[in-house]
């Protein structure tokens, strides 16, 4: 894992220029995030191999920046990229979902010092400082879906239909019906 990733940027310690992160990892070296996705995928019809989800390339690029030093606000702009291994909501067979999130972030710990950061998304820090690899981790953890299903119909038949279409309907009343006609006549 690269030294950058591992960074804590502390706002106590502002720096000049930029910190650039430009590289690739692997799904697995996100603990929380590969835990999440583990437990959507349990429920799947048929399982998809945990290796080859695991092993999907996350893409980083990101810059911080501190922009300015009396205030020691932290930028953080760029883009994650990866794809997704998810269940469908509808049919509960699996489905990758290319996943892309743009990131313009304004990091500090005191909301009023960073009204004037228009086009940047605030995020109050609890702490001092910010560790970048629980930032890029906490990001694809808010960029999962929250109800997904395929984008189109015919691949994809909820569990409903699949299951009626299997089930031969019986009506318990119908001989009932057919003797009380049959005494009628």
């Amino acid at each position: 894992m690269s030294n950058l990733l591992l960074k804590t940027f502390s706002l106590d310690k502002p720096f000049d220029g930029k910190h650039i992160i430009d590289c690739e990892y692997r799904i697995s070296e996100f603990e929380e995030l590969s835990q999440i996705l583990r437990e959507g995928l349990k429920n799947l019809d048929s399982l998809v191999r945990e290796d080859v989800w695991l092993n999907e390339k996350v893409h980083i690029r990101l810059d911080f920046e501190t922009i300015k030093h009396d205030t020691n606000i932290f930028t953080a702009t760029g883009v994650l990229k990866t794809r997704f291994y998810l269940t469908c909501q509808k049919c509960l067979k699996s489905l990758e979902k290319e996943i892309e999130v743009p990131v313009k972030l304004a990091l500090h710990n005191k909301r009023n010092e960073v009204q004037n950061m228009h086009g940047y998304e605030y995020w109050e820090l609890t702490g001092r400082s910010v560790k970048t690899l629980d930032l890029i981790e906490e990001l694809l953890i808010m960029a999962i879906p929250l109800y997904i299903k395929h984008n189109a119909d015919e691949d994809c038949a909820s569990l409903d239909v699949i299951e009626f279409q299997k089930q031969q309907v019986t009506l318990p009343f119908a001989d009932l019906k057919n003797r009380i006609k049959k005494s009628n006549n």
